[in-house]
C-alpha cells in the first residue's frame, strides 16, 4: 500500500558516506514521521581501491532536481515535499514539488534501482 504524505526536506547528503559507497540522501520530516529518500550505492569497488560510479547519478541527482523545481542539490534542504511511501516497506518512493511550484516530473527511485549497469 502506497501512502502520500507532505513533509520538508530537514537535511541533505551528496557524497562518499564513512564505509566508502557514493550515495544520497534527503531526509524528509512530516511532524508525525521522519523519512528518507536514498541511501541507494552509486558506487562500488571492483578491485577494492578504484570507485567505480553508476553511469545513472547524474540522471538521478538531474531528475530530482527537477521534480522539485530547485537548480542545484543545495537548494533541497528546507523545501516543502509532496512523496509516496510504501507502507510496507517504509521506503519513500518518489518525490516532487507542491502543485504550486513550478517543476517537472515526480522522481520515482525505482527508475534507478535494480537497474543492471556496466560500469
Amino acid at each position: 500500500m502506497i501512502e502520500q504524505k507532505v513533509g520538508i526536506i530537514t537535511n541533505t547528503f551528496l557524497g562518499h558516506e564513512s564505509h566508502g559507497i557514493f550515495t544520497f540522501v534527503l531526509d524528509i520530516d512530516t511532524d508525525t514521521s521522519y523519512d528518507v529518500l536514498g541511501t541507494v550505492c552509486l558506487s562500488y569497488r571492483p578491485n577494492g581501491d578504484t570507485d567505480r560510479y553508476n553511469p545513472l547519478i547524474g540522471e538521478a541527482i538531474g531528475k530530482i532536481c527537477a521534480a522539485m523545481g530547485v537548480k542545484c542539490w543545495e537548494e533541497l534542504k528546507g523545501k516543502t515535499v509532496f512523496f509516496t511511501r510504501d507502507n510496507k516497506t517504509r521506503f519513500v518512493v518518489s518525490i516532487e514539488a507542491p502543485p504550486f511550484v513550478p517543476h517537472g516530473p515526480a522522481y520515482n527511485i525505482n527508475d534507478h534501482l535494480g537497474q543492471e549497469v556496466d560500469y
